[in-house]
């Protein structure tokens, strides 16, 4: 269980609870925190829609296996609250407020292979927000060589130290082509500039990376 706001964390934790076959719960607010070696299989992971994009490249491994169930929990009604699903294919899609009202073993249980389950809110939220899709985010930007190579970093996990040392360049360059390509994508944090760039075309989902060293 993965969300980085600790106010809705013992929120998130209760709702893992209500499974009746879980044996162990652990509860972070990054997915640096977790022992990734150390956990059992099968398991569930429930992650909030704010994590990062170095929160999904750590936890790439895990949301690749086959047995792994995945509930997303979408924070808000923002449009960036979108950005961590398009990259997750997850088997339940909540709100927090359903949370309350929710079981996760009886929210998992009558799901079949290649089936979502979603709360009609929360579906309600998806197409709200996708039909209101700035038209700033579909239009394609233009980015410069160096913009796009520092995007590529971005998508893959960097910390601005490693995208400096892999392009070349100082971290004061790095910050520069970063605050760059955030004014030409319109986003203000790092995940929102892959989502939009993900969504126009200038990255593909081959392009995230799965770990970074």
């Amino acid at each position: 269980m993965v969300d980085p706001d600790p106010a809705s964390r013992p929120l998130l934790r209760r709702f893992a609870e209500t499974d009746t076959r879980a044996e162990s719960i652990i509860s972070a607010a990054s997915a640096a925190d977790i022992p990734l070696d150390q956990l059992t299989r099968p398991l569930t992971l429930v992650l909030s829609s704010a994590l990062g994009v170095q929160d999904l490249s750590l936890l790439s491994p895990l949301l690749a296996e086959p047995s792994t169930h995945v509930v997303l929990v979408l924070r808000s009604l923002m449009q960036n609250q979108l950005d961590t699903a398009q990259w997750v294919l997850a088997d339940v899609v909540l709100r927090l407020e359903d949370l309350q009202g929710a079981a996760l073993d009886e929210v998992l249980t009558p799901l079949r292979r290649g089936t979502v389950s979603v709360s009609p809110e929360a579906l309600h939220q998806v197409i709200r927000l996708a039909c209101a899709a700035p038209e700033s985010e579909t239009r394609r930007p233009r980015l410069t060589e160096r913009e796009t190579e520092t995007l590529w970093g971005v998508a893959q996990g960097m910390s601005n130290r490693q995208i400096a040392r892999t392009m070349g360049i100082t971290e004061h360059g790095v910050k520069r082509h970063l605050a760059n390509l955030m004014g030409k994508l319109n986003c203000q944090n790092r995940t929102s500039a892959v989502a939009v760039a993900l969504r126009s075309g200038l990255l593909e989902l081959s392009d995230v990376g799965t770990d970074v060293s």
